[in-house]
């Protein structure tokens, strides 16, 4: 993939600076994926959890791990977001698609739902 759009430079920019401060920027770092979100920037390409109720999900721990990938509908980056209940969040920004099968997969084992937003 090329440049980072507009769009996301942001988001891009406060995951870097996540990395640092792992736990205290999770909500900075949601609340910009959701804002995001909202205004069309991003589609959800694939969670294990609810996007829309993740804290309400992480307080119910009833999964070690949740993940939630969104893709930049402009540049088609993919941005991921990592949780596990007793370790650090993670950030990550791929410039290749993980695989949806694959991640659904994994998801089903562990007896999770599975989301994403229709094409």
């Amino acid at each position: 993939m090329g440049k980072v759009c507009e769009h996301c430079k942001k988001l891009k920019d406060i995951m870097e600076v996540a990395e640092t401060k792992p736990h205290e920027y999770l909500r900075i770092v949601y609340d910009q994926m959701y804002e995001m979100y909202k205004n069309k920037n991003l589609k959800l390409y694939f969670s294990d959890c609810s996007f829309e109720h993740f804290f309400k999900e992480l307080c119910e721990e009833k999964h070690y791990t949740y993940d939630i990938y969104m893709q930049c509908c402009e540049c088609e980056r993919i941005f991921e977001l990592g949780v596990c209940i007793r370790g650090c969040p993670v950030y990550k920004v791929l410039d290749e698609k993980p695989d949806i099968n694959k991640l659904a997969g994994m998801a089903r084992m562990d007896k999770k739902q599975c989301y994403y937003d229709e094409d």
